[in-house]
């Protein structure tokens, strides 16, 4: 494909659809383009479903389609507009204004949703420490905040640093609060602490939100049916369907939803076996993966499983 400028007549092929993505893309569904970067863009469908369309690189998330793009493809360069509308049919994904198209027939189809595990305590203690010596060196580097004090703390459960100029003095309080009032099954607290916290930071998907993927994340694969599992993703699907609409993105809204299905990319399913094997060498590989999702997202979602494994596997 002629990727330069003035390639505006794009074809290319989707290689996987994810499931969450495949309900949106039915040929009666109409979206519109919301958001266009260098390595995918985006579309919104009603509800808030989310489709990603990424270059060929890239991993599958929830909500994605990986094409054959080639990696060097800029997004941004292919005539694509916001408010474009999107349409599904002959089998393939049209928009019109940027006379894109892209042969959705033939791609293979996967479910991004696993079911999580319960590990005894032993085994998601030695779980948290592996994750904690993989992340720990990393994080401070790799954040889009300035990490390190948190993560000091968390290891060494000391005074927690909450004053942070960057996000504002109370963010890391409010994930604290969370974090304690869900370990303590406080229905009411955790509540307000969730909403205290939620849509904070800069980002299509806030700083706060991806935190709190992480720690959902950390849940699901290593305590399924703990209650303070069932406590959290309560809370955190009450919030979806309600407070969130108003208080972040559309973006946001969306892959907060994923993490209450348990759908995650394939990295941080894979992340547990790693993690239970002790084979560092994959540990690092997976932990990597992570975060390379987006700018900044990868490196808030770990410090967020992180802050889980720490706070719930004692």
């Amino acid at each position: 494909m002629d990727i330069n400028r003035t390639a505006i007549n794009t074809r290319c092929s989707a290689l996987e659809i994810s499931g969450s993505a495949a309900a949106a893309l039915h040929p009666e569904c109409r979206g519109a383009v919301a958001g266009i970067y260098r390595r995918c863009f985006n579309l919104l469908y009603p509800d808030e479903r989310l489709v990603t369309v990424f270059t060929a690189r890239t991993r599958l998330l929830p909500g994605g389609v990986r094409t054959d793009l080639p990696a060097e493809a800029d997004c941004r360069r292919i005539g694509l507009a916001t408010g474009q509308l999107a349409y599904s049919a002959g089998g393939n994904l049209h928009i019109p204004g940027a006379k894109y198209v892209c042969r959705l027939a033939g791609a293979a189809h996967r479910d991004l949703r696993r079911r999580g595990r319960d590990l005894a305590v032993e085994q998601r203690q030695a779980a948290g420490r592996a994750l904690a010596g993989a992340l720990i060196s990393q994080l401070p580097a790799a954040a889009s905040h300035k990490a390190s004090d948190w993560v000091a703390f968390l290891a060494a459960r000391g005074e927690p640093p909450f004053a942070d100029p960057s996000y504002g003095r109370y963010f890391y309080r409010h994930f604290y609060d969370l974090l304690l009032a869900v370990k303590a099954l406080d229905d009411k607290r955790a509540t307000a602490a969730l909403q205290a916290f939620a849509g904070r930071g800069p980002g299509l998907t806030p700083a706060a939100d991806d935190m709190i993927c992480g720690l959902a994340a950390w849940l699901g694969l290593c305590a399924a049916s703990a209650l303070t599992t069932r406590l959290f993703f309560r809370i955190l699907a009450d919030y979806c369907a309600g407070p969130a609409r108003r208080q972040t993105t559309e973006s946001s809204v969306f892959y907060l939803a994923c993490a209450v299905r348990l759908e995650f990319a394939d990295p941080v399913w894979e992340l547990l076996p790693a993690l239970i094997d002790g084979d560092e060498a994959v540990l690092m590989a997976k932990v990597r993966g992570i975060l390379a999702f987006g700018a900044s997202s990868g490196a808030d979602f770990c410090l967020g499983m992180l802050s889980a494994a720490l706070c719930f596997s004692y």
